[in-house]
């Protein structure tokens, strides 16, 4: 059975994965949209740090998870 702070909890969780979907679907149509005027060394900078964005996306919700378990539990 899911709690209502766990339902909100979920909630916020897949808001933040949509949003940082959807900013990283912005940044690949950027980089396709104007070929001519794109920068190799800026690109890679910029996938350089939606990586390690999605790495600390993965270990807040990895502790997330283990926090809402250790306090429910």
């Amino acid at each position: 059975m899911v709690s209502g702070g766990d339902s909100a909890y979920q909630q916020v969780c897949s808001d933040i994965t949509e949003e940082f979907n959807n900013c990283s679907t912005q940044v690949l149509e950027m980089e396709f949209m104007k070929p001519d005027l794109c920068r190799d060394d800026l690109a890679r900078l910029l996938k350089d740090v939606q990586a390690h964005e999605k790495q600390k996306l993965r270990m807040v919700l990895f502790n997330s998870v283990v926090l809402v378990r250790v306090i429910f539990t």
